[in-house]
């Protein structure tokens, strides 16, 4: 009996110190994804919060990141953007010097430089907060393409209807996006 609780001890024992460990061959399910190959993406130009032109090409040879938001949003931009804030506030000085923060807006019918001036003001955020000059339907063409380049997905819903393209649209809606920040590697 004795042989027999020693033995269980020990088998929990073990069972125990293995607990948590991951096969080096197993991701983290915590630590993001490596993206294989190159993910390059059209070089764009859009207007910042102070109503500056703003070239993806100014941010060339940086590591790029990306929060995709709208200034309405009532909950999951604001993590997003608390996030980038985070990351930016924590990179060492070496770091820091080779990455680049940028937002820009999945709404640009209410999004205006000023407003998006207002946001970035409001919650210390230091970065270019990008939208378009005005709703022309090249300008939102450009700017869909932008959110194309990285896989954001926008969905407006009005009345019960989904409107993907959100070029038509009455003046209550809502906006649904893809969350995620992105970061490139530019060349």
């Amino acid at each position: 009996m004795q042989m027999r609780a020693k033995l269980f001890a020990t088998t929990v024992a073990i069972l125990l110190l293995l607990s948590g460990c991951l096969d080096t061959e197993q991701e983290s399910p915590f630590l993001g994804k490596t993206i294989e190959g190159e993910l390059g993406f059209n070089e764009f130009t859009l207007i910042d919060e102070n109503g500056t032109s703003f070239n993806s090409s100014s941010v060339e040879g940086n590591v790029l990141v990306i929060g995709f938001i709208f200034t309405n949003c009532p909950d999951q931009c604001i993590t997003v953007s608390q996030n980038m804030k985070y990351l930016r506030d924590n990179l060492n000085q070496s770091n820091a010097e080779n990455v680049s923060f940028i937002s820009i807006t999945v709404d640009p019918w209410r999004d205006s430089s000023s407003l998006l001036a207002n946001y970035s003001q409001s919650s210390n955020y230091s970065w270019p907060h990008l939208t378009i000059n005005s709703l022309e339907l090249d300008n939102l063409a450009l700017l869909e393409a932008v959110w194309a380049d990285f896989n954001i997905g926008v969905v407006l819903t009005e009345e019960g209807q989904q409107n993907t393209s959100g070029r038509d649209h009455s003046v209550n809606y809502e906006i649904v996006h893809s969350l995620e920040i992105v970061m490139r590697r530019l060349a």
